[in-house]
């Protein structure tokens, strides 16, 4: 009964955002990895947690709601989170020379 109710809800979809403006962008323009991930949290701000209290305010069960949003954090974010970890840490590390004067 929880896994239907939960397929009931409707799949959280994103626009991809052009940096720094509210314009969307089309499916074929791609992001930097480190735009995609301001996408994501922009997302989440404007998008999924509203749809979560939508969903709440709907009287639905406020744990299925959630699940949707974890979902959605578990399909959409964590994935691209970690290639952008593996992106950084296999990218040449570069020395530093700092200077502190007294």
């Amino acid at each position: 009964m929880l896994s239907l109710m939960l397929t009931s809800l409707l799949a959280i979809e994103c626009p991809r955002w052009l940096p720094g403006t509210d314009e969307i962008l089309h499916s074929e323009i791609a992001l930097s990895p480190q735009n995609e991930i301001k996408n994501l949290m922009r997302c989440y701000c404007e998008v999924v947690k509203p749809l979560e209290a939508q969903c709440i305010r709907q009287r639905i069960s406020p744990r299925l709601c959630k699940e949707r949003t974890e979902t959605w954090l578990r399909e959409e974010v964590f994935p691209r989170m970690s290639r952008l970890d593996n992106l950084n840490s296999t990218s040449q590390s570069r020395g530093r020379i700092i200077s502190i004067v007294p």
